[in-house]
């Protein structure tokens, strides 16, 4: 398997913008020219709530994780951490109905 290190994120809104509200020629742009600034990752032992930190302090939506090496193991998505927000706050739900505290 190769490993990756990540360089940058092309999102739909790099494309959006440059590509359709500047009327740039979409054959002659480059990955490199439509990402958009420094690229934040955490590392994959990072908690769920340090990495939706870095997320909201840099209004991200998804954030590479890597490993020790600094290699890709995969890519954290705001929906991924909605989803799971959703699952434990009822899951929380669940407890309190049957409790009889």
């Amino acid at each position: 398997m190769q490993k990756l290190v990540p360089v940058g994120i092309v999102t739909d809104r790099d494309l959006v913008v440059p590509v359709l509200a500047e009327d740039a020629d979409s054959d002659a742009l480059t990955p490199g020219e439509l990402m958009n600034g420094e690229l934040l990752t955490a590392e994959e032992t990072e908690v769920v709530y340090g990495a939706i930190w870095h997320m909201r302090s840099k209004g991200i939506r998804r954030l590479p994780m890597v490993n020790a090496g600094k290699f890709l193991v995969g890519v954290l998505s705001s929906d991924d951490v909605t989803e799971d927000i959703d699952h434990e706050t009822g899951s929380a739900g669940r407890v309190s109905r049957h409790s009889s505290v």
